[in-house]
């Protein structure tokens, strides 16, 4: 992603998540030809797990919408005191092309 300015948004899942919702909303923003860059985010201190959502400032509204269509009960709430990552991971698969396991997706998790 370039360095263009993110909108960040604060992201209230409903309980329970459902797995195949996320999967359906994952899938349909991966095959979106004209889905924007999305950052998404997790991130957890002594308050508990938040999860944000950064975009262009033109497509936020597309993306709420999106995720209102793909998980019902999800709440937002523009995020404006980002703070800077302290830690990071990243998760590689070698060989490139080798698939995740589409049948379980929180055991892939």
């Amino acid at each position: 992603m370039t360095q263009r300015e993110l909108v960040w948004t604060r992201l209230h899942l409903p309980r329970p998540l459902d797995a195949a919702r996320v999967a359906a909303l994952l899938t349909s923003l991966a095959s979106d030809r004209r889905s924007p860059p999305l950052v998404l985010e997790v991130r957890a201190d002594w308050a508990g797990v938040s999860h944000l959502l950064g975009c262009e400032a033109t497509v936020v509204h597309r993306v709420k919408r999106l995720l209102v269509d793909h998980l019902p009960g999800v709440a937002t709430q523009a995020s404006d005191a980002r703070q800077a990552v302290s830690e990071a991971s990243r998760m590689m698969l070698r060989p490139v092309g080798m698939p995740l396991r589409i049948d379980s997706p929180e055991t892939t998790v």
